[in-house]
């Protein structure tokens, strides 16, 4: 998927950095899988979320795809 050089207006009227705009390579490789599992991926960052404080979404993305690279290569969400 492209990267998005303007905001989209979600996030403008919300008043917060759109994340998409940025080339993280977390949220690429998010962009890159099917919809449903961009569904469980989504559900586990929003666990994460709740159950760290602190921890944003971005924070709570890449602590998955550090668990996914300690579990190793196979399908594990």
């Amino acid at each position: 998927m492209p990267r998005r050089v303007e905001p989209d207006d979600v996030f403008a009227v919300a008043g917060v950095h759109d994340p998409f705009v940025d080339d993280d390579p977390y949220l690429l490789a998010l962009l890159d899988l099917p919809s449903a599992q961009r569904r469980v991926i989504g559900r586990q960052v929003a666990l994460l979320c709740t159950a760290i404080g602190g921890l944003d979404p971005l924070g709570a993305l890449e602590l998955l795809g550090q668990v996914g690279a300690l579990l190793g290569e196979g399908d594990c969400w």
